[in-house]
């Protein structure tokens, strides 16, 4: 089922402004639990990501970059935060993607958005 949002021009500032507010404990908490596999994940997904800027692939460098932070929340090992952390990536992706396509004339845009990738728990 398709859900369709309407994207203000506040919205993606607000959005950044929260995600910078409830970031730095999870940084903390991946630093203190990730295990040797999580980092070795990691760095396959950023040499992923490196051919996918190379390739200019906008499309497969968002999908990459999703991986990379499920990786980083599941680290966490907090199912609560990490469940907040994909919802707020998941609109944060719709918010970029929304921005990204709008001509600079449009003050809003209507963007039909999936749901979300709650699959990375």
């Amino acid at each position: 089922m398709a859900i369709i949002k309407e994207i203000t021009e506040k919205d993606p500032r607000d959005l950044y402004d929260l995600r910078l507010c409830l970031e730095a404990e999870p940084a903390n908490l991946t630093a203190k639990y990730i295990t040797d596999d999580e980092v070795a994940e990691r760095r396959r997904i950023n040499r992923e990501f490196t051919h996918a800027f190379r390739a200019r692939d906008l499309a497969r460098m968002l999908d990459v970059r999703a991986q990379f932070h499920a990786v980083l929340v599941h680290a966490t090992q907090d199912r609560w935060l990490a469940k907040v952390l994909i919802m707020l990536r998941d609109e944060a992706h719709v918010v970029r993607h929304a921005r990204n396509r709008a001509p600079p004339s449009v003050d809003r845009v209507r963007l039909e958005q999936r749901s979300p990738a709650s699959s990375a728990l």
